[in-house]
């Protein structure tokens, strides 16, 4: 580990085996989750406009199928930022895998791939953080199981 200055903490040299290190961090904690995520979405989406309710009339049919496509797109939207939003980051990880520089390296050759490389990490970081509050806010049932998992842990606390 090497710090040359207060702000930065980097690593001293990237090896081979570093990098091998690192473009698998990216394949198990980009490709792969990223993967998974289009996956099921697509499936949600799929299942979501296919799916009739047994016995519904055709005017809630019509309300059904607007909370459908209000549903579906808050699916899209999430994962979407997701997926776009973390995918710097994993790119400057494989960048600095197949260059073999490190980030102090690329700030004394170029400032500007130094500073979007920094802007990456941290919008990964943020996305990370905001995600669950995305999901509580713009999905009634996590709302619904998050309540009846604090009524849980009072229940538990309390007695």
């Amino acid at each position: 580990m090497q710090q040359t200055s207060r702000k930065i903490c980097d690593y001293d040299q990237i090896t081979s085996s570093f990098s091998t290190l690192l473009i698998l961090f990216s394949i198990f904690y980009y490709v792969v989750p990223s993967a998974i995520i289009v996956i099921f979405c697509w499936r949600i989406v799929i299942h979501q406009r296919n799916y009739v309710r047994p016995k519904q009339s055709p005017i809630s049919r019509q309300l059904d199928a607007s909370k459908k496509d209000k549903r579906i797109k808050s699916i899209m939207i999430i994962s979407a930022c997701y997926v776009l939003t973390t995918w710097p980051l994993f790119a400057v990880y494989v960048g600095q895998a197949i260059s073999r520089k490190t980030l102090i390296q690329v700030l004394a050759e170029n400032r500007v791939n130094y500073w979007l490389s920094m802007l990456s990490i941290s919008t990964a970081t943020i996305i990370s953080a905001l995600n669950p509050f995305l999901y509580f806010n713009l999905d009634e049932n996590v709302r619904c199981s998050f309540k009846d998992l604090l009524l849980k842990w009072s229940a538990i606390v309390i007695s």
